[in-house]
């Protein structure tokens, strides 16, 4: 199969952004791992991090996968079993990727703004006792919000197998955004009558019920997200207007970086929110260039978040700083 010109570069670019990412993912993990088989002990922040790093690598590498698959063996995802299990554990991942981040966010407005009310407070004393419990919500949540894809997996699978050719594109409708795809690609073919009727009202059904799910499932977490970060900008502007005199304040710093990460985030987010809604409403054909820009964005989004908390978490910093920077980075500053 012969690709063009801007999906060689995608490819490229999402390659090497997957290589960057499972990088710094893998750091974040091994560097906690080894912490904790020295001390037996992880603060709240370091098991969301490592939480985090495991998913974020399995998810690049699973989108990474499929996105070789889709161009240069596409057949290969006529096979059933491999399609479906390739779109529903992405699907699981990128939802987890997503409650694990506003997990993050919760936990920085909780544990940095010094708030007096009584909720945070108490937050504040019980979050090392609740992040399992908020992970294992978080893992819950991405299984349930993965339901409209094992939804479609099972509807479009019944409908491959009443007379719908075997080599057709139409039974490659297991994944959202993929069922629009097909759709692009099967307009500009001739499909008998049986196959166009079975795929309107699959694509009926998607747009009905999968489209108005899937994105409830990626704007619940980011209006949690969105609600931490205006309560910590809130405790940052009271903070520094009752401090403005003092420039040298040390919790200013912690607010300081914190905004950092959290708006650096929010600007990630959105953008890949913004691709995430372009792909399962099918407003971008699957051959057009603007496709591969969709689908790096996808992929910087996790990997540059990634490196965003490595250089803002100072242990992390320090391990990085000792181990491979010491030479450049031993004569600056700190990275902030």
């Amino acid at each position: 199969m012969m690709l063009l010109p801007f999906e060689i570069a995608a490819l490229i670019i999402i390659a090497a952004l997957t290589v960057l990412g499972s990088a710094a993912n893998s750091f974040i993990v091994v560097v906690n791992c080894i912490d904790w088989v020295k001390t037996r002990q992880l603060n709240s922040n370091d098991i969301i991090l490592t939480s985090l790093g495991i998913v974020r690598f399995f998810f690049q590498w699973t989108v990474m996968l499929h996105r070789i698959i889709l161009m240069i063996y596409p057949n290969l995802f006529t096979l059933a079993e491999f399609r479906n299990v390739i779109y529903i554990i992405w699907t699981c991942l990128d939802y987890a990727n997503i409650w694990f981040a506003a997990l993050l966010s919760i936990f920085y407005c909780v544990k940095i703004p010094n708030q007096r009310h009584p909720i945070f407070i108490f937050l504040k004393l019980k979050i090392p006792q609740i992040i399992p419990w908020l992970l294992l919500g978080s893992m819950l949540a991405s299984l349930v919000n993965g339901i409209p894809v094992i939804w479609l997996v099972k509807n479009s699978h019944s409908n491959s197998t009443m007379n719908l050719s075997s080599n057709s594109m139409v039974t490659n409708c297991s994944l959202s955004w993929n069922l629009c795809e097909d759709h692009q690609s099967n307009s500009t073919k001739d499909t008998s009558p049986n196959i166009a009727s079975k795929l309107d009202l699959l694509l009926d059904s998607y747009y009905t019920y999968g489209v108005p799910m899937l994105c409830i499932g990626y704007s619940l977490p980011f209006f949690i997200f969105c609600v931490a970060l205006l309560l910590l900008i809130r405790s940052l502007w009271g903070h520094t207007w009752h401090r403005k005199g003092n420039n040298c304040n040390p919790s200013l710093e912690v607010y300081f970086t914190a905004i950092k990460i959290m708006v650096s985030f929010l600007f990630l987010y959105i953008s890949n929110f913004i691709c995430i809604i372009l792909r399962i409403s099918g407003l971008v054909n699957v051959k057009s260039p603007w496709f591969s820009v969709v689908s790096v964005v996808h992929v910087a989004y996790p990997s540059l978040h990634s490196v965003i908390l490595i250089l803002s978490n100072s242990k992390l910093r320090q391990v990085l700083k000792r181990k491979f920077l010491h030479a450049e980075v031993h004569s600056g500053g700190d990275i902030n």
